[in-house]
């Protein structure tokens, strides 16, 4: 197999998806702007499109769309402002996910679990970047890719990721909801929130 070679590309500049967002708005128009029973099924929004809307004397400053919260996160937080009983979550939100995947990683740690990467010392990749590659794989190449994704797996379960992260802005905010849920005794769920999931 040809090693593949990441250290040439830039990490830090965030990507898109440029077909995301346009799943996001051609997806089904099944979600209604506003809650009022009187307007059910008249007023549709895009999903791309649909926000949260808060009170506005709520202090709480969060995010509230569903491009930032996805779909569960935006379904909580208009739970919470309907008054109805919500156990206490906290959201990390795609901008504050997307700086962790633009974060620089060795290389040289990163092929502990994917060989096939070229390990050179100072060389720089990121998981946006890593994703970006996988995605460009043809189905024929379906079990490569299942192989990467398991070592990704194994590799942000680590304590190299950990070190490499622990120090990021993005780590740290992730650390703050978390002390905001109570104590580090205290168990949480961890729960995916897609964009366009619910």
């Amino acid at each position: 197999m040809r090693p593949i070679r990441f250290d040439k590309l830039d990490c830090q500049t965030p990507t898109t998806n440029p077909d995301r967002k346009s799943e996001a708005s051609s997806s089904p128009k099944r979600y209604h702007d506003d809650t009022d029973a009187r307007d059910f099924g008249n007023a549709v929004t895009p999903l791309a499109k649909r926000i949260c809307r808060v009170s506005s004397n709520s202090s709480d400053s969060s995010p509230t769309s569903r491009e930032q919260l996805g779909g569960k996160g935006m379904f909580l937080q208009r739970m919470v402002e309907a008054g109805l009983p919500v156990p206490p979550f906290k959201c990390a939100t795609t901008e504050l996910v997307n700086a962790l995947e633009q974060h620089p990683l060795d290389t040289v740690r990163l092929a502990r679990y994917l060989p096939e990467i070229v390990a050179e010392p100072e060389a720089k990749t990121s998981l946006a970047t890593i994703k970006e590659y996988l995605q460009t794989l043809p189905p024929s190449e379906q079990a490569k890719r299942d192989n990467w994704l398991q070592g990704l797996t194994q590799f942000i379960a680590s304590d190299d990721f950990y070190e490499q992260v622990k120090d990021s802005e993005a780590a740290e905010h992730i650390r703050a909801l978390r002390t905001q849920l109570g104590e580090p005794s205290t168990p949480v769920i961890v729960r995916s929130s897609g964009i366009n999931e619910d």
